[in-house]
């Protein structure tokens, strides 16, 4: 009996097409067929290296990047095979608080025609990023502003996967107790004595 989870698997996998299967047999059988690669400029997009030049690609790569990055880190994979069960994602955005950049829109499409997925939405519908994710994008991979030095330990917590709003939040709250305590001295314990004692 299968499990669930190939089941589910079953459920969402793409049909291989006539000519992937019989490269397949093909393959396995050691018949040579000459590789001609059927590639345009456009279809390599998110591929390329996110470099810092003035070209049109090159700065949309960058954006690309970053979008993963805020998102979870994930690689750019346009194929419906790799999209992944429709749960898992949702209950990730659930509850991680996460953010998840979809390749394209016929993920997005692909996630919400899943009435199970949809019904585990908080408002059944999937939200658009809010504005400290897009400032964060903006600044780093469009305008190329970056944070002053001494910033460095919230240069890198901005710039994880694992970064979101409340996160943030309450990594800078705990960053700003913490130079608050080295600047009075130690936390708690009795308040020092003024002046000398009198001798008995």
């Amino acid at each position: 009996m299968r499990s669930n989870f190939l089941m589910e698997m079953d459920r969402i996998a793409v049909p291989r097409t006539t000519e992937e299967i019989e490269l397949d047999k093909m393959y396995k059988h050691g018949v040579a067929v000459p590789f001609n690669p059927q590639l345009t400029l456009e279809s390599l997009t998110g591929y390329g290296p996110a470099i810092a030049a003035d070209g049109a690609r090159a700065k949309n790569e960058s954006v690309l990047q970053g979008l993963r990055t805020l998102s979870g880190g994930a690689k750019h994979a346009p194929d419906t095979r790799n999209w992944g069960i429709p749960r898992q994602t949702v209950d990730r955005l659930k509850f991680h608080e996460g953010v998840h950049f979809f390749t394209e829109t016929a993920e997005r499409a692909h996630i919400e025609a899943d009435p199970a997925a949809v019904a585990r939405l908080p408002d059944g519908v999937i939200k658009g990023p809010d504005d400290n994710v897009k400032k964060a994008v903006v600044d780093a991979v469009v305008r190329g502003v970056y944070e002053a030095p001494g910033a460095g330990v919230q240069g890198y917590h901005a710039r994880n996967e694992t970064w979101d709003k409340s996160a943030n939040e309450s990594f800078e709250a705990k960053i700003a107790s913490l130079v608050s305590v080295k600047q009075g001295g130690k936390k708690g314990g009795a308040p020092e004595a003024k002046g000398k004692a009198k001798q008995a």
